[in-house]
This record gives C-alpha cells, sequence and structure tokens, in this order.
C-alpha cells in the first residue's frame, strides 16, 4: 500500500527512523548547601544517568546489503545514518541555596535501519546498573521500516521512474507517518507525495504540476 504524504515524489520512502521515549529520574536525601557534606545531588546524580542514553549516539558501521543501498542512497542527510539522542525535558531543584532531592528527565531516540529498539533499551539500563537511586523506564517505542529488496518496494519504485523521472530513489524519512500502523499488522506500506513547500507556515502549498 501507498501512504500518501508530502515530502518528494522522486522518494519512495520506506520507513521512519524508530522512534524510543524513555524517562530517567533520580532522588536523594535533601540537605542545604552548606552541608553538602551529608547529601547528594540528584541533579547531579541525573546529569550522570543521561550520559547512559547520550552514549548511544553512533554512526552506522556493519549493516546487511539491503539497508547499505537504502543509506547510501542518502549520504547527504547525515542525521538518517545514525542514532540521534535528545534530552527534551529536565525538572528538578526549587531554589539555589537546597540540594535538590529529586529529578527527572525525558529524552527521544532516534534509531535507524538496522537497530533494534529492545537492543538500544537494554544498553541504556545497562549503563545504569551501577548508579544507585536513578530508575529508568521506556515511555514509547515505534520502530517501523519494511525491507528495501521486497517485490511491493521495487515496483513502487519502477513506477514513480517511469512517471516521474527516472532518479527516482528509495530512502528513509526523518518523522513518523501513518504507514506505521499499516506495517506494525504486518501490511507492506511505503510513502509516496508531493514536495511541500514553505510547510507549517501561512504560504504552505504544493506545486499542482507534480500531479501529472
Amino acid at each position: 500500500m501507498i501512504c500518501g504524504d508530502t515530502r518528494s515524489p522522486l522518494v519512495v520512502r520506506i520507513g521512519e527512523k524508530g522512534l524510543i521515549w524513555v524517562k530517567s529520574t533520580s532522588s536523594r536525601k535533601p540537605v542545604h548547601d552548606a552541608h553538602l557534606h551529608i547529601g547528594v545531588n540528584a541533579i547531579d546524580l541525573l546529569l550522570r544517568a543521561l550520559k547512559a542514553p547520550k552514549s548511544l549516539e553512533w554512526k552506522l558501521s556493519k549493516v546487511n546489503e539491503d539497508v547499505k543501498v537504502v543509506i547510501e542512497t542518502v549520504q547527504c542527510i547525515l542525521i538518517l545514518e545514525r542514532i540521534t539522542v535528545s534530552v527534551g525535558s529536565l525538572l528538578g531543584g526549587t531554589t539555589p541555596n537546597l540540594v535538590p532531592d529529586a529529578t527527572s528527565a525525558a529524552a527521544d531516540i532516534r534509531i535507524v535501519m538496522g537497530i533494534s529498539a529492545d537492543d538500544s533499551v537494554r544498553k541504556t539500563y545497562k549503563r545504569l546498573d551501577d548508579l544507585q537511586g536513578v530508575s529508568f523506564r521506556g515511555l514509547r517505542s515505534i520502530v517501523s521500516w519494511i525491507c528495501p529488496s521486497e517485490d511491493f518496494v521495487k515496483l513502487s519504485l519502477e513506477v514513480s521512474r517511469s512517471v516521474v523521472r527516472p532518479r527516482a530513489a528509495v530512502n528513509m524519512r526523518v518523522g513518523a507517518s501513518d504507514s506505521r500502523l499499516f506495517r506494525k499488522r504486518g501490511i507492506p506500506m511505503a510513502v509516496a507525495g508531493l514536495t511541500r513547500h514553505g510547510m507549517g507556515g501561512a504560504d504552505e502549498h504544493l506545486m499542482a504540476e507534480e500531479l501529472v
């Protein structure tokens, strides 16, 4: 099936970067800043813990041939070649002269084709084993793609090349799409659509020529 979405008619997108949301919390004994020697700063502890998911950021080196073909088509889009980790929220503390007793943070991890979400979460847990007073849990996990060697993908690419331009290619998508809901149920799904211009702005538009 084809999921119609704005991007480019020159690209058949067979998957999205996997999305993993994680939350980490820490709690310690609260003390006054004048007595740091008898307390532990929960924010300091959590900042150490956040190095665990950040350590997952790396560029793919060894991948199977199917994945390699897709990566080679997106050499100019480096973010599609590597795992990325972004800490989106950090909460803790009330005033500068009190050691915070509790804090929490949430991070967004985006994985690429060939990387398992379970492996990524497991590696994070392993790096947190030695930190007392820190908890870590996954909030959301979405990993969605289909094999580029599937007949459905080959046919979709053939149609794009014959109808649009010969240089159409298979690629991955940075964001998510509804296609993940179908892939989750075993239905092959690719994303194709028109090029968006000014997305999110007052002048957002498409080119009518691409409808032909």
